[in-house]
């Protein structure tokens, strides 16, 4: 492809077309381009968890404080809003523009990197650790069960109102659920 500036500017208005950096910056030349690609992902990964330790856990330790919210209760509600919400519009986002399975794919997938990479990397980090025994058998099997429940969905390729309401009060029961073993 023809390069010029304006090909490694991203059209959706972000700061750069990435697809775009290894044939015209890095003439496709992948000895130089993966090595230096892999460190920019490095420094946007150092980046994201140093701003989400110094701020985004400060704040929600503090809103648990104040709203004199549990450990575990702040978790999986104002910990899960703050980790969720991206994830909620960009899945609408894809949804309303008719792109239905990246919008299913991306609740899918999101919780695949959870389960999977975040939860072995904070292993590896912090291992060896305790956790409560009830507690994660109560997360892992409400997390398993809203997870099949989501794959019925994907499978069908359709979801209709009720499916949608039982979602958001299986939701709500698990923080109740929660609310009440903190008693």
């Amino acid at each position: 492809p023809e390069c010029s500036s304006s090909n490694l500017t991203a059209a959706d208005g972000g700061v750069f077309d990435y697809s775009s950096l290894h044939p015209c910056l890095f003439r496709n030349n992948p000895f130089l381009s993966l090595p230096i690609l892999a460190l920019l992902l490095l420094l946007q990964f150092y980046i994201l968890v140093k701003t989400a330790r110094d701020h985004f856990s400060a704040v929600v330790d503090d809103l648990s404080a104040r709203l004199n919210l549990s450990p575990s209760l702040g978790a999986v509600t104002l910990l899960s809003l703050g980790n969720g919400a991206p994830d909620v519009f960009s899945s609408v986002a894809a949804v309303n523009s008719g792109r239905l399975r990246t919008g299913f794919d991306a609740i899918l997938s999101a919780g695949t990197f959870v389960s999977a990479f975040v939860v072995g990397s904070v292993a590896i980090c912090a291992a060896p650790f305790a956790v409560d025994a009830g507690s994660f058998v109560r997360d892992v099997m409400f997390y398993l069960t809203a997870a099949m429940l989501v794959f019925c969905v994907y499978l069908s390729a359709e979801i209709y109102l009720w499916q949608a309401v039982g979602l958001v009060c299986y939701y709500a029961f698990f923080v109740g659920i929660v609310f009440f073993m903190d008693f």
